[in-house]
Formats: C-alpha cells, structure tokens, sequence
C-alpha cells in the first residue's frame, strides 16, 4: 500500500512580531521541508500564489477557496421564512447547495492529499481529514485576562478547542501537562492525543551570529525577560519585584523585548511611577541574533507569565547557556526539569527570591541538551504512518 499523502498548511499572513507562535510555526515548516520522511509523501498547500512551485524539497499546492459568500442572502432569506412563514424550501435549497460546494471542495483537496496538518492552532476546512495543533487553553484553564476573554476572542477559542478539536483525526501537543489539560479541561479522547514535543528555534544554530543591540552597554549588568506586552505575560510583577532589587544592586537592569499588544503604555507608566526608567531598558522587538547575544550575556532568563503549558525562551536559554527562572506550572517542570528555579508568578517577593537566585549562582553557564528537531521530525513520521491504518479506510 502507498503512503499516505500529507498536505501540510502554510500561513504566509502571520507577523511574526506576534511572538513565540509564528516562530516556531516558520521554524516546524522549514524543518519539514527538509526531512525525508519514510511514512508519508509530504507537500505543501497553501493560498499563496501558485507562481510558488515549491518549499524546500516539497511541492508547493496553491488551494482555491470555493466561497459561499454568494449564498449568504438565500441564508438570511431561508431563515426569515422558516420563521416567520414556516417554510423550509429556501433554507433547503441553501444547504443543499452548501453542501454540494463543500463537497466539490474536497474534491479538490482529495486530488492533492489525504490529509491535511496544520502546524498552527487553525482549521482551514474542517471538512476534509486533518490533523490539529493545540498549544494551550489558557481561556480556561488560566485567568481571564482580555486577549482570551473579551470582544469575541473567548468564543473564537471555544468554537475551536470544542468543535474543530473534536473533528480532527489526531491532535499534536507540545507536552503530557498539555495533553492532560485537553482530556480534563475538554474531555478529548486521550487516543486521538501526540506529543510532540517542543523544540528550540534556529536561535541555537552555530550558524546564527549574535549580535549586540544597540542600545546596551557591552558591560551591561542585567536580566532579560523577551515576550510581546500581553497581560498574561505579567510583567507588571516582574518589575515590581525587580524594582526592589535595585537599591541592593546599583547598576543592575531589566531588559524587555517584544512587541506591543496592547498593554505596553501600562507598563510603561508603571516603569515611570516606580522611577525605574534608567534601570528598566525595552528594545522592543529585535532581531534573532539581537536576542541571542542577549541570552548569552544575561545574567538569566525570567519568565513569570501565566499562560502555558510550556514555552520556548526558557529552551532556548538553556541551550545557550543562560540560567533560567519560570513560573511554576507543571509544564515548565516537565519541559525544564531541575535546570530551573520556580516561582509564583503572582507573588512578588518569590520573583525576587528567584531572581536574587539566578544572580548568587551565574557561575555555571553550561548548555544543557533539549530537544532536537532531529527527535521530533522521527515523532512526526511515526505519527503519519499510525495514521495509515485508519485514513485508508474511506476515500
């Protein structure tokens, strides 16, 4: 019996100054595209141009959306006279031919691959077999902070994490705390559930340069914390706890990256309330070999935010070197072990506690292994080819 032929999605409209995600989406598709996989023939799709004939070592497959958008108005027509008239013929007619284009759709699709995996939280057409991602459930499983609970973002995550979730043929998480949270928090079929694991981006290649910002002294004193100005990145915290350490440590600073999204200007006021402005130094977002020369020089990397269940800057860190202080969530444990040192991410003085830490024990700067893209382009394989069995059931 032949492979099974996996489409793999791309998103070219994902900036990556959103952070970690769009990273390490850009950086799972470059390690596909140069993988020689023995479980399945891999291509592309996407809705790029189709002047674009390939990634890497994969064709690339421009996709053409069949839109419905043309039936809208019998929609609209076929529910005001079902409920007002009690006539069903229009809303008939509306489904009849949605479903004739959905399956044309898959016709499409059909004749490029059998399923589709999407590297990103996302489902182009969940009509057509695929294979999900979930990263996290922070709009349940954490705090409700604005980017997860207002203007429409909480029943976004809901319509995917409790129906597109259960429509997928398998789903990959990042770790077993993940998968534990979607069989808790979702009730999903532990079965349908994979690990696979993540890894560092190409920050840690020996090809990539570092590079020193401008802004920063080359005998700088100072801890770093990169992440996009999210609420649940809990800087506020971090800088009142880093606030008390500067009467003890004179030229001691806090270095932030990352892109606004929204609470930059509290943080910033807050920065400017604690007199803190000389001490605290944002780059905002800076280039991968700007950030690698940061986490180099550190003196640690601390990472108090609130939504997991694992991240990638503390990988990072410890692949190059740089000591590590996370919030402590089971994530984090599974992923960092004993390489780190946890705190309350809600409790100022335990921040304190760890950074003080990081400073009193800098001495060992030694990498530590971490995953590899190596280890999960073997996970990815096998998982297509525990896929075969069940997808060449139909066609």
């Amino acid at each position: 019996m032949r492979n099974l032929k996996i489409g793999v999605w791309t998103q070219d409209s994902i900036a990556a100054t959103l952070g970690g995600g769009p990273g390490y989406y850009s950086e799972i598709i470059e390690c596909i595209s140069k993988t020689k996989f023995s479980n399945a023939d891999i291509c592309f799709l996407g809705e790029q141009s189709s002047e674009i004939a390939s990634i890497g070592n994969y064709t690339y497959y421009s996709v053409k959306n069949i839109h419905q958008k043309k039936f809208l108005f019998l929609r609209i027509l076929g529910s005001i006279f079902s409920k007002i008239f009690h006539i069903d013929a229009i809303s008939k007619i509306y489904y009849d031919t949605s479903h004739k284009y959905k399956l044309k759709q898959n016709e499409q699709l059909l004749n490029i691959c059998d399923i589709i995996y999407y590297p990103m939280p996302m489902c182009k057409y969940p009509d057509f077999p695929f294979i999900c991602t979930l990263w996290d459930l922070g709009h349940i499983n954490s705090f409700a902070f604005p980017e997860v609970s207002i203007f429409g973002n909480f029943e976004k995550k809901r319509e995917h994490h409790e129906v597109t979730l259960f429509k997928a043929l398998m789903v990959f998480c990042e770790s077993e705390a993940g998968q534990k949270e979607a069989v808790e928090y979702l009730r999903l079929n532990k079965e349908r559930i994979r690990i696979l694991p993540l890894f560092p981006s190409k920050i840690i290649s020996e090809n990539l340069t570092p590079s020193k910002p401008d802004k920063i002294e080359e005998d700088c004193f100072f801890i770093h914390y990169p992440a996009q100005y999210w609420p649940h990145k809990n800087h506020f915290n971090l800088i009142c706890a880093f606030s008390e350490l500067t009467q003890k440590y004179s030229n001691f600073k806090l270095i932030l990256t990352g892109s606004d999204q929204g609470n930059k200007k509290y943080i910033t006021d807050t920065i400017k309330e604690l007199n803190l402005s000389n001490r605290v130094i944002d780059l905002g977002f800076v280039s991968l070999a700007e950030l690698k020369w940061l986490y180099i020089h550190s003196k640690g990397l601390v990472m108090p935010t609130l939504i997991g269940p694992t991240n990638m800057p503390p990988l990072e860190a410890l692949a190059l070197g740089c000591p590590v202080a996370v919030s402590d969530m089971p994530g984090h444990r599974e992923q960092l072990g004993n390489k780190a040192i946890y705190f309350n991410p809600l409790n100022v003085e335990e921040i304190k506690i760890a950074i003080e830490s990081l400073l009193k024990n800098n001495s060992a700067r030694t990498p530590s292994l971490v995953p590899t893209v190596e280890s999960g382009m073997k996970l990815l394989d096998n998982y297509f080819k525990e896929l075969k069995p069940l997808r060449q059931m139909w066609r």
